[in-house]
C-alpha cells in the first residue's frame, strides 16, 4: 500500500496528521529495521566453557624496513581473560602453537573454540553449515578435547 493510499485510509478513520508525518513514520520504521539487523546479541557462556581465537596482522619497522608480524589472541569467553603471542608467519603450526601456549597460560582448556574461517583451520564452510577442518588442526583439537566452532 502506497503512503498516499495509506494517508487516505487513515483519514477515513479519523487521522488528522499530514502525509509528510506518515512519510517520517515509515522512514523511521525502515531505519529501525536496518538498525535491528545490525545489532548483535551477546551470548553468555558458563565459566570455562568457551574460548575464542583470532589473529591480527601488524607491520612494524625493523632496521628501517616494515616487518610483518602476526598477533595471536586467545580469549576466555566468560572472564575475557586474554593470552597473546606473536609469530612471523601465519601457518596452521603457528596457530596451533599459539592456542597451545594459551591453554598452558590459562592452566586448562575450554571444550569449545570459536574461530573465524581461515584456511589454516577451515578447508571449507558450506552454505548449509557443514565445516571441513584442516586435518592437522582437527588432530590438535582432538588431542585437547576441543570442539572447534567456525563462525558463519
Amino acid at each position: 500500500m502506497g503512503s498516499t493510499l495509506l494517508h487516505t485510509e487513515l483519514t477515513k478513520q479519523g487521522y488528522q496528521g499530514s502525509l509528510s508525518s506518515i512519510h517520517r513514520y515509515l522512514r523511521g520504521i525502515g531505519e529501525e529495521r536496518k538498525r535491528s539487523q545490525l545489532v548483535t546479541t551477546r551470548v553468555e557462556t558458563p565459566p570455562g566453557f568457551q574460548m575464542q581465537y583470532d589473529w591480527k596482522e601488524w607491520k612494524l619497522p625493523v632496521d628501517g624496513q616494515p616487518l610483518k608480524i602476526y598477533l595471536h589472541e586467545v580469549v576466555l569467553a566468560y572472564s575475557r581473560k586474554k593470552h597473546y603471542s606473536f609469530s612471523l608467519t601465519i601457518t596452521a603450526q603457528d596457530i596451533i602453537r599459539a592456542i597451545a601456549e594459551a591453554i598452558h597460560f590459562f592452566g586448562g582448556v575450554a571444550p569449545e573454540l570459536i574461530i573465524d574461517n581461515p584456511k589454516q583451520m577451515v578447508i571449507t564452510h558450506t552454505r548449509d553449515g557443514i565445516v571441513y577442518y584442516n586435518e592437522e588442526f582437527l588432530k590438535f583439537c582432538g588431542l585437547y578435547g576441543i570442539r572447534p566452532e567456525a563462525c558463519r
